[in-house]
């Protein structure tokens, strides 16, 4: 539900929409080298918690979130929603959406992500700006937002509560 709404939302808007393609640096580990095991199109598909999506489509004024601790001190935190002002190749320029930072605005870096070995048999580094699309949420980082989209119920105990407790 959350991606297709944010996919949707994001195409109505009406601006230019740009795609970022990550930087995919190493694959592997110090061990056996697994590049020729699985093949770059299977690492792409994948994006562990944490990640940005291997192809990010952003427009001007589109809603983000960054997803990692940038300048904790200013208010620039993972969950921190906010509204693009440019896009370039390789820094994203966004101001504060809401909260006591409102007027904040923060240049954003394209980040080296790396995987940890319990989630797939290898490591790999994706190099990507740290935010994806916030027009819709998950439950969990509705704190403090204004409303709740509900089409369909939710999938475990206590979410439900958790969405009515944060609006």
């Amino acid at each position: 539900m959350k991606l297709t709404t944010n996919l949707r939302l994001l195409t109505e808007r009406h601006s230019d929409e740009r795609e970022f393609a990550n930087y995919l640096l190493v694959v592997g580990n110090d061990t056996v080298d697994k590049k020729t095991l699985y093949p770059i199109e299977f690492i792409n598909k994948r994006t562990p918690p944490g990640f940005p999506p291997h192809i990010l489509k952003l427009k001007k004024k589109c809603c983000i979130m960054v997803l990692r601790n940038l300048d904790a001190t200013n208010g620039h935190c993972n969950g921190t929603r906010y509204i693009i002002v440019s896009l370039h190749d390789h820094v994203t320029d966004a101001e504060v959406a809401s909260g006591p930072y409102t007027e904040s605005t923060l240049l954003i870096p394209r980040i080296p992500h790396v995987s940890r070995e319990m989630e797939f048999p290898f490591t790999f580094t994706r190099k990507q700006f740290p935010v994806k699309e916030a027009f819709a949420l998950t439950c969990n980082k509705t704190f403090e937002q204004v409303g709740i989209y509900l089409p369909t119920q939710f999938f475990s105990h206590g979410q439900l509560y958790v969405a009515l407790s944060s609006v």
